[in-house]
């Protein structure tokens, strides 16, 4: 039983690579437009928020665009590469997923706390947990519906590594 297609994996490894460069490249924009001097001192939205906040903000949901794209851009990519686990590029995206929710949540944090305050955390913090756990449960149903699938892969790679 063959495990991984190797030639999608050559074209998995070329969007990884992709998607860190595109990911470098807004690091480097942002540290460079946050180091600018005359943006350091700025506010806006009513002197609540410092210019340089709202810029590394921006620059951090374009991250996570990039993070989405490139959950897109591989689901096929890895549903052709992953043969030993049944709608892999599917858990493969939603994993992707939930990792944006953290960057998106963490990225956001300091922004909505200036704007709406420490009263409205709780909405914050309900609507990142909504989303993380909308996710989750798409993954575990997706182990659960082939479960027997996986398992039996399972056992015929065992089978065949004994057999060799």
């Amino acid at each position: 039983m063959k495990n991984i297609n190797k030639e999608k994996l050559k074209n998995y490894i070329i969007e990884i690579i992709r998607g860190g460069i595109n990911i470098i490249v807004v690091y480097f924009l942002n540290y460079f437009i946050s180091s600018l001097p005359f943006i350091s001192n700025l506010t806006i939205f009513n002197e609540k928020i410092y210019l340089f906040e709202f810029i590394t903000f921006l620059m951090m949901m374009i991250s996570c665009f990039i993070i989405y794209e490139f959950a897109k851009r591989t689901k096929s990519i890895v549903d052709e590469m992953v043969l030993f686990i049944p709608n892999s590029g599917k858990i493969h995206s939603y994993s992707v997923y939930l990792i944006l929710i953290i960057v998106a949540y963490f990225s956001a944090n300091t922004i909505f706390i200036k704007f709406f305050g420490e009263e409205w955390i709780w909405v914050y913090n309900l609507f990142f947990i909504a989303f993380s756990l909308y996710f989750a449960a798409k993954i575990f149903v997706i182990f659960y519906q082939n479960s027997h699938t996986i398992s039996s892969n399972i056992f015929d790679m065992f089978l065949n590594q004994t057999k060799e």
